[in-house]
């Protein structure tokens, strides 16, 4: 007897059998060739009093980890279709925990994640090949020295280990740099008319987001002008951009558009956290399990970090200061005083891995940055509203003196916030930092 299936995506797939419904054994994984799968049961018939399913297996880290795909077709987990986020409901008219507020409920509040045709198209994978050469090439800095990987490095999640990076005359960069993966996945959110992009959200698309840091005199320093000239000299990018385009010739659109397709291959979804959605939480520890609960609920982590993603679509002032004079963060570019130390959300994917946190780096560990929110905000003129402790009365925050002013404060134990730490840590994807298709090309065998 056979069972086949066409799957165009070229993806796993497992053959299982339950003699209940309920309880399946794993017969067989195998991926797709040429858009089908096909397996001959070797010598007797099927059990009649079995059943068997067939079950999409790419989330599964032993088959992933046992044969990768030389190719980036198929990154698009299951669970990646809908953003989730959690709002708290207390009985204060402020904050929602510590300050005497109660819980009264949570919101769960869905909305589906646009489809990326991007993540389908054949033609992507070429691109994105040459997106990889271009971003781990030095030629990319005026004195070849620096590359993208440089500051965004594979075992740091594509972060930097340095609270703020150098550049090629060894100056610091303004502000920490920040993880890459999932950024095909970034949201945006129409009601700021702002960009996406950056700490202060100065861009609204990834297309001009990469080729930002190339030209940036303190970080690669490099003419945009000059830099189609200067790769044309390489003879492995006529073959690489013709692959991309069709023909050799090197433009600054071409590069940025390759830049963007490997920085959209770049997809976090292998975690401990992933699993769960495949087999549920049971290889969850005790203390992980408190960990997520915490987060979508007494922590309030989940409002600004929404799930499956952990990022947000909005900038938010979260009280690092009382002031934001070092950094205005989104005012820097908008020049209004309401967006004074607004900052993008970042993922908390991979988290454990790109320390040190916040965009100039201040925290050196998640400890700090639990201990930060559990009992350090500071009451900002423009605090985000759910981190404003509610001062029994009706009056508006503006109105409040600011020292009269107090933020939310989670009262949370050593294990409670130790158990957050736990949590954060389930969210880290070491087959990305593994993954050859993300890696250095230049590297030797």
């Amino acid at each position: 007897m056979t069972v086949s299936l066409d799957d165009p995506l070229e993806g796993y797939w497992t053959l299982e059998r339950s003699a209940d419904l309920a309880h399946w054994e794993a017969i067989k994984t195998k991926r797709t060739r040429e858009g089908a799968w096909a397996y001959q049961h070797a010598g007797r018939e099927f059990a009649p009093s079995l059943y068997y399913r067939l079950v999409n297996a790419n989330t599964v880290e032993r088959v992933l980890k046992e044969s990768i795909p030389k190719l980036y077709g198929n990154l698009l987990p299951e669970h990646f279709t809908v953003r989730e986020q959690h709002v708290l409901v207390s009985s204060s008219s402020g904050g929602w925990a510590g300050d005497g507020g109660v819980i009264e409920r949570v919101v769960t509040v869905q909305e589906p994640v646009p489809e990326w045709p991007e993540l389908f198209d054949r033609n992507r994978d070429q691109k994105a090949t040459l997106g990889r050469v271009l971003f781990y090439d030095k030629r990319l800095s005026a004195n070849n020295s620096l590359s993208c990987a440089s500051c965004h490095q594979q075992k740091f999640a594509f972060a930097d280990n340095r609270p703020l990076s150098r550049g090629i005359h060894g100056q610091e960069t303004a502000r920490n740099s920040m993880p890459l993966a999932n950024l095909i996945f970034t949201p945006t959110d129409d009601r700021f008319k702002k960009g996406a992009f950056f700490w202060d959200l100065r861009e609204a698309t990834l297309r001009e987001t990469v080729l930002r840091p190339i030209e940036n005199p303190v970080e690669m320093g490099m003419p945009l002008d000059k830099l189609p000239n200067k790769l044309s000299g390489e003879p492995y990018y006529a073959s690489l951009f013709e692959g991309a385009f069709g023909d050799p010739e090197v433009t600054i659109d071409r590069i940025g558009e390759g830049l963007e397709a490997f920085l959209k291959v770049m997809v976090s979804y292998r975690s401990k956290f992933d699993r769960a959605f495949k087999i549920g939480m049971r290889h969850f520890t005790e203390e992980e399990r408190l960990g997520r609960a915490l987060f979508v609920g007494k922590a309030g982590c989940a409002q600004c970090h929404t799930l499956p993603f952990f990022d947000a679509s909005f900038p938010t002032n979260n009280g690092l200061d009382l002031i934001s004079d070092k950094d205005p963060g989104l005012a820097g570019h908008t020049e209004k005083a309401f967006d004074n130390g607004f900052f993008k959300t970042p993922t908390l994917r991979n988290i454990e891995l790109t320390a040190p946190y916040m965009h100039d780096g201040r925290f050196e560990s998640l400890k700090e940055v639990v201990d930060f929110y559990n009992e350090g905000i500071q009451p900002h003129d423009q605090l985000d509203a759910i981190l404003r402790a509610s001062d029994g009365t009706t009056r508006n925050w503006t109105d409040i003196s600011r020292s009269e002013r107090q933020a939310v404060r989670l009262d949370l134990s050593m294990e409670e916030r130790e158990a957050l730490v736990a949590f954060m840590k389930t969210l880290t994807d070491r087959p990305l930092i593994n993954d050859d298709r993300l890696s250095d090309p230049f590297k030797q065998p």
